[in-house]
């Protein structure tokens, strides 16, 4: 009897796995083979940059920038109730204050460009310290101007040629105001250092209890 040859018979070849979506990185499973295996839906994602993300940054910036305007207006709504002298000179010392210490909110509003930076480029250890050079940076030479402030305006109100009653309530309300000052390139900074990392609720939330707070002190201070 004769024997016939033996011929091996190939396997099939087992299907290739489908291509990865666009946008994996390999170091995760794949948004289709993580939905497969747990056998749930997809949930819908917010797309990066799109509309929902700026809107949820946004709001509660808006709302925070509302607060600063809330906070003068209880403030000139208080003094108002001394009178017409009182209430002008907050208006007239408030214009030179703001237009004092506006160059130092604008240079502390920078840290946010660099906390943002960081943030973006993965190295979140690093914002810190763009936060703290704000600090030493800035303060300083802010608490050292508004101190030769505090102590010429009195001569400056009188250059501007007002009523002497302005004169008087505008240079103690200056003053008062100067002395608090080194504060605000302090808020600025730490606003700056959360909206950087992309956390515009935590400055909102200080700056409603910072409008509760500045309610209860004016109103007790004032009367």
């Amino acid at each position: 009897a004769t024997t016939r040859p033996r011929v091996a018979r190939r396997r099939p070849r087992p299907a290739l796995p489908p291509p990865p979506p666009a946008g994996y990185d390999g170091r995760r499973v794949p948004p289709n083979e993580a939905v497969a295996r747990s056998g749930t839906s997809p949930e819908p994602s917010r797309e990066p940059g799109g509309i929902a993300e700026v809107a949820a940054l946004a709001f509660p910036a808006v709302l925070h920038t509302l607060s600063d305007t809330l906070m003068q207006v209880v403030d000139s709504a208080i003094v108002g109730r001394l009178g017409v002298v009182d209430l002008g000179a907050i208006g007239f010392a408030g214009v030179w204050l703001w237009t004092l210490t506006s160059g130092f909110v604008g240079t502390a509003t920078g840290v946010q460009t660099f906390v943002a930076q960081e943030a973006g480029a993965g190295r979140p250890r690093d914002c810190a310290r763009w936060a703290v050079q704000g600090l030493w940076a800035i303060v300083p030479v802010a608490a050292l101007v508004f101190f030769l402030v505090r102590a010429t305006i009195g001569g400056f109100f009188e250059a501007l040629g007002p009523s002497p009653e302005l004169i008087r309530a505008g240079t103690e309300y200056a003053r008062a105001r100067l002395l608090g000052a080194p504060a605000i390139p302090v808020a600025i900074v730490f606003n700056s250092y959360f909206r950087g990392l992309g956390d515009t609720r935590t400055p909102l939330a200080v700056a409603v209890i910072a409008n509760v707070v500045n309610a209860i002190l004016s109103w007790g201070l004032v009367f």
